[in-house]
């Protein structure tokens, strides 16, 4: 869930791997994506990893760190 405030660091990167390792694969919540409720057919950016129930680390980035293929749908 991404109830943050808009500005800034306000979207959500999800990370396969713990210490935020963006090359293991990670994925991103808009703030207006309040949830994300099936992440079964979500998949890490660039690894074609299913993100339910593997999300090791998390923490508040900018839009901009986030690839076009990386947000949650």
């Amino acid at each position: 869930m991404n109830s943050g405030f808009v500005g800034g660091r306000d979207v959500v990167a999800f990370y396969a791997e713990k210490d935020y390792q963006y090359e293991k694969g990670y994925v991103c919540l808009a703030p207006g994506e309040l949830w994300a409720d099936n992440l079964t057919d979500n998949y890490f950016y660039n690894t074609g990893k299913v993100v339910n129930d593997s999300i090791r680390s998390r923490r508040w980035v900018t839009a901009s760190e986030c690839a076009a293929g990386s947000w949650l749908t």
